[in-house]
């Protein structure tokens, strides 16, 4: 007997086979034609490619890829060492990859320590604490700031 299971996204094979580029067919407005479509740090980058105005399916499909990889060139994808320097919302310390954390022992007393993360290669995440009770708040913070500096040199770009 037949059952039916919904694939895996990943597994899912794309309908089309390149990369930021999007056919579109409204009959109804009469328009058909490529979208071609990039996000690069948070600027969108878009273009729409007419069969009509390029005279023909094939050749506005041609000018569409040539525009993406044109924008790729361009505005060219961030790497890792640009995601590891990149401030969020939901940071409290001022430094990106420094954070505050407080830990409560076996005895039930509570410890505070500036940690400081780092990933230098992909899914490998170091993680280093400088205890503010032995270097004292400001010191701590310091030391905390420059070893996650120094890992993030390690970085290849």
């Amino acid at each position: 007997m037949f059952s039916w299971r919904p694939m895996a996204a990943a597994k899912r094979k794309r309908k089309n086979r390149f990369k930021g580029i999007a056919r579109v067919d409204q009959i109804e407005k009469r328009q058909h034609g490529f979208l071609v479509r990039l996000q690069r740090r948070g600027e969108r980058h878009s273009a729409f490619f007419s069969d009509r105005e390029h005279g023909g399916r094939l050749q506005a499909l041609s000018a569409a890829r040539r525009h993406y990889n044109l924008l790729c060139r361009k505005h060219p994808a961030s790497t890792r060492r640009d995601f590891a320097e990149r401030m969020t919302a939901r940071n409290t310390s001022g430094r990106v990859g420094v954070s505050l954390t407080r830990s409560v022992a076996a005895n039930s007393k509570t410890y505070e320590s500036f940690s400081s993360s780092c990933s230098l290669e992909k899914g490998c995440r170091i993680t280093k604490k400088f205890s503010i009770s032995r270097y004292g708040r400001k010191k701590a913070y310091e030391m905390a700031c420059r070893w996650r500096e120094a890992m993030v040199r390690k970085m290849a770009r």
